[in-house]
């Protein structure tokens, strides 16, 4: 609706019409462009076709939904708003939400910097979950940058720019069992050594095969032996030596060594590569475990999960 006056059609501009003799107009005559239906209106009105009668409806607002967040009172694509009980539209992308907010992808709803998580999804496409709030990613050109924020690592996302991912337990690639299980619950001491980017490593005659048996190295009930690596940043001296001793696998008893540990450099990053045995594992074709790392002051790192198959 528009606030030019009118008393006739004619006083109006474009395709709009006065209401001057409309039915149901109570106040001034003013002009308005007519609608025959909803969908000449926005989507917070509707078009209410008893204010003109034949000469077109008035699009007017629509009242909200009221809701409860535990009901299913909203329609599809709708989300019940916590803060005001009414359906309001679901977010798809952080665009849909106000800027410092991202879109919950889960909820649909708009979440700020520091809001509870269990996911990255839960937090949208601008922010992670670190220790369970979701937190704007900050770009990064250097390891010592994301070092400084936690349990975090530079990396490359895709778009040409490096961001800080963090290595907290229950990312997608740290979600395995055993990730609390480390020191610190899975995470790093203050002024400990940050692991990421685990993989697992081929094995075997000429390096060819996932795993293989090996009698020699493995017991008769563990007799498959695999080989994984992770990459290592820390501001103070990473472990060189005695490296048998520096890294440690979650077993089904806690922490133990694992054997064969190499230390190489790839990428300007420390690159730490073990082997260790599995059984047979009935019919599941995966191996995996958990593993950290100590420096040769005994500071801990994260717990990073180390999954593969045979």
């Amino acid at each position: 609706m528009c606030e030019e006056a009118c008393e006739t059609t004619e006083d109006c501009s474009g395709d709009n019409a006065c209401s001057n003799g409309c039915a149901g107009s109570t106040q001034a005559s003013f002009c308005f462009l007519p609608c025959k239906g909803d969908g000449d209106c926005s989507d917070t009105e509707a078009c209410d076709l008893t204010f003109c009668g034949g000469k077109g409806g008035l699009c007017i607002p629509v009242a909200p939904v009221s809701c409860t967040v535990a009901g299913n009172e909203c329609a599809a694509g709708t989300v019940c708003d916590p803060a005001t009980l009414v359906c309001i539209d679901k977010c798809t992308s952080n665009a849909d939400c106000p800027a410092t907010t991202s879109c919950n992808q889960t909820s649909g709803l708009c979440v700020a910097a520091g809001t509870g998580c269990t996911t990255d999804a839960q937090c949208g496409a601008e922010a992670q979950c670190i220790n369970n709030k979701c937190e704007p990613i900050a770009t990064c050109t250097t390891q010592m940058e994301c070092y400084d924020a936690g349990n975090q690592y530079c990396a490359a996302t895709g778009t040409g720019v490096n961001t800080c991912q963090s290595t907290a337990c229950g990312q997608s690639f740290n979600s395995c069992t055993r990730c609390t299980s480390g020191p610190n619950g899975g995470n790093r001491d203050a002024s400990g050594p940050e692991i990421f980017s685990a993989a697992q490593d081929n094995i075997g005659s000429g390096g060819s095969s996932r795993c293989t048996r090996d009698a020699n190295k493995c017991a008769p009930d563990a007799p498959i032996l695999c080989q994984f690596s992770f990459f290592a940043f820390s501001p103070n001296a990473l472990p060189t030596a005695s490296l048998n001793s520096k890294v440690f696998v979650i077993g089904s008893k806690g922490p133990t060594n694992p054997f064969g540990v190499k230390r190489t450099e790839k990428n300007n990053l420390s690159n730490y590569s073990f082997q260790a045995c599995f059984s047979e594992g009935g019919s599941s074709n995966s191996v995996g475990t958990a593993a950290f790392l100590k420096d040769d002051a005994g500071r801990q790192s994260n717990t990073l999960c180390t999954v593969g198959s045979k």
